[in-house]
């Protein structure tokens, strides 16, 4: 459990400081996407909280840690399918 967390961790510290790095690069746009990206980031923060809370006291302490990792590997694959959509998108304006 705890290389799960040490994971889920560096991820979600790497993604964040992504998000805001892109969020701010064009001078333009920052405002607005800086906004999206912190609305984005504290509703997950929220509803995760909120969905795993409901879950562990409806179905016991140790269930949402029995599928934290499904719910991880879903992510994962949703992250590749977009990195994958992405990288296409851009090998066809070559």
């Amino acid at each position: 459990m705890t290389l799960c967390f040490v994971i889920v961790g560096a991820n979600s510290g790497f993604a964040f400081f992504s998000s805001v790095y892109y969020s701010v690069a064009n001078w333009q746009q920052k405002h607005r996407r800086t906004a999206i990206n912190e609305g984005a980031v504290g509703l997950g923060g929220l509803t995760g909280s909120i969905l795993f809370g409901w879950l562990a006291g409806k179905y016991g302490m140790e269930m949402p840690f029995h599928y934290t990792p499904l719910l991880m590997g879903a992510a994962l694959v949703l992250q590749a399918l977009l990195l994958q959509r992405r990288t296409d998108d851009l090998r066809s304006q070559i």
